[in-house]
């Protein structure tokens, strides 16, 4: 039995109660009112889940899937309990060398003796990058020293499916990772929904001398308008504390840039940058509006697009609360 969940526009399995095979009746507890259909599929498939809700592992082996791609394979000796969240941004600086993919889950699991997992992460969906790049991307998991570690072995990319994969027995937070070296990448058919009204990236920036950063917000499609902020450092900027922001985006297929430089507020320096997307006039509850965002250096900024600067106001004490189910990219 499965449940329609309209604002994260995603399924998730519901428990069936009992089976009475000489009946053939089945019980199932309805949690919320919803739609609701019963469906036989082959016991290898994945069973639809939302992030944050608790998942009983059998004492074999469960997989469960999950908006934006993740899918997650867990084998354990006994009866367990898994529960996945995930997000678009960490305030853990990415390894050297290395970019996130917006792509963040936490996995925890009330015991995690004589466990292990398969993780997988559907990256050709939500990330626009090369064959080539792609062969290199990796996983990593936050060790106890609080910092981005490679696991030594167990990764494989599958370029033609667009599928990155890692088996594990550690259990905390993990993300996906691509090269430096292999240049650009965009973040492509991003979903805001009443769900997930907005997203926010985290851009570790190394430039060289003279160099600009652009990022290109495009409106795919969808009933929303949309407008870009962004902000210098560790909070995720928002319409009353950013230091720049770009026009509001209307139609489909247009798009505005925000250029820093070394004469921009904030410039174009080393350091992390946060930018969020927002969506404005976004109602009812199904109503989705897609964007695309592309992330690039070079050596100037065109006026044509440059960005609208704004006074920067007061810090606020807390992050600004985002809705991160799906996965993104960010960019370097």
């Amino acid at each position: 039995c499965v449940r329609f969940d309209a604002d994260a526009e995603a399924y998730t399995n519901v428990a069936i109660q009992s089976y009475d095979a000489v009946l053939h009746k089945v019980t199932v507890d309805l949690p919320v009112e919803g739609t609701y259909f019963f469906a036989a599929v082959s016991a290898n498939v994945p069973l639809p889940s939302l992030y944050a809700e608790a998942r009983a592992t059998s004492t074999t082996s469960a997989k469960f899937s999950y908006p934006g791609g993740f899918e997650l394979d867990v084998s354990s000796s006994s009866s367990n309990e898994v529960t996945v969240s995930s997000a678009s941004y960490s305030t853990t600086a990415d390894p050297s060398g290395y970019t996130n993919l917006g792509a963040f889950w936490s996995i925890d699991l009330n015991k995690e003796e004589s466990v292990t997992a398969t993780l997988k992460f559907v990256y050709k969906d939500t990330v626009d990058i090369s064959s080539t790049a792609a062969a290199n991307l990796k996983f990593a998991f936050k060790n106890a020293a609080g910092v981005w570690e490679f696991p030594s072995s167990g990764g494989q990319v599958d370029t033609s499916a667009g599928v990155m994969s890692q088996s594990t027995t550690h259990f905390s937070e993990w993300a996906a990772f691509k090269s430096d070296s292999n240049g650009g990448m965009s973040a492509t058919n991003q979903r805001l929904n009443p769900g997930s009204p907005s997203k926010c990236y985290a851009l570790d920036y190394n430039h060289i001398a003279f160099a600009t950063l652009s990022l290109k917000l495009t409106k795919v499609e969808g009933a929303g308008n949309l407008r870009m902020y962004l902000l210098k450092g560790d909070r995720c900027p928002s319409g009353t504390n950013h230091q720049m922001k770009s026009a509001l985006i209307t139609n489909n297929d247009e798009s505005q840039t925000l250029c820093l430089d070394s004469e921009t507020t904030p410039p174009a320096s080393d350091g992390r940058f946060m930018v969020a997307v927002y969506r404005e006039g976004l109602s009812g509850s199904t109503s989705t509006t897609k964007f695309d965002l592309e992330v690039d250096t070079g050596f100037w900024c065109s006026p044509a697009v440059m960005a609208l600067p704004t006074l920067l106001l007061a810090f606020v004490a807390a992050f600004v609360a985002f809705a991160a189910s799906g996965s993104t990219a960010t960019l370097f």
